[in-house]
């Protein structure tokens, strides 16, 4: 009886040893990950990734993916795949997660994210940058005209077609020219800076109604078949 308690002991510990190795090993590769992307150092990034088995998605390819996506809506939904891990990775994504939400005006979902993450990782680096955003996330949601009925609020506001968002202004350049040379020319490049970070989005100049927004936006996936959403002015 006493070798099978000591058995168990034995192996319960090997497990923890393990999965204390497996995190440690974690947090590593995401810190030289980040100080890369920190220094721009994209092309290293991108090399990393095409050395990695293309048909895995362990923690690291899903993380490479998400820092070097084009497009922040597909990036988003690869840091959201990361946000209930414990490690950096996870502080980070979760990090990006409230950053993008913040930048659509959806300060609601910036701010469930924001308090979320104080409960999770109480000793993040990130601490600071999370409670300067939830700051100003707060004061946005104050701001808002919540005297008002819901109806009225909805005919006061304003909406735009937004046509790509890019946490990297090139690829937001480059996209900006592929719609141009498609006919699309009444069109510009909207930088909203969240806490030192820049997000490049790709907006129709035109500022409509919602219900005129809806319409627009089908017009253009008709015409020149591509995707759009509708975001507040």
């Amino acid at each position: 009886m006493k070798s099978v308690s000591k058995f168990c002991s034995a192996l319960f510990l090997t497990i923890i040893t393990i999965f204390f190795c497996f995190s440690l090993l974690y947090g590593q590769d995401a810190e030289y990950y980040l100080r890369l992307y920190e220094n721009n150092r994209i092309d290293d990034l991108k090399n990393i990734l095409k050395n990695k088995p293309a048909h895995k998605e362990e923690i690291s390819i899903i993380f490479l993916k998400a820092l070097l996506e084009e497009d922040a809506e597909l990036a988003y939904n690869n840091f959201l795949r990361l946000s209930n891990l414990s490690s950096l990775y996870g502080e980070f994504s979760n990090l990006r997660l409230a950053q993008y939400n913040y930048a659509k005006g959806n300060y609601k979902k910036a701010l469930e994210i924001l308090n979320d993450f104080l409960k999770k990782y109480p000793e993040s680096r990130y601490k600071n940058k999370i409670n300067n955003l939830l700051k100003l996330t707060e004061k946005a949601i104050e701001t808002n005209p919540s005297q008002k009925s819901s109806v009225e609020a909805l005919q006061e506001k304003r909406f735009v077609i937004q046509l790509g968002a890019f946490a990297i202004k090139d690829n937001a350049q480059k996209r900006l020219n592929y719609l141009k040379k498609k006919g699309l020319n009444n069109i510009y490049i909207k930088i909203k800076e969240v806490l030192g970070k820049k997000w490049y989005s790709i907006q129709l100049q035109q500022v409509m109604t919602k219900e005129n927004a809806k319409k627009k936006g089908e017009e253009l996936k008709n015409k020149f078949g591509i995707s759009c959403i509708i975001v507040e002015k």
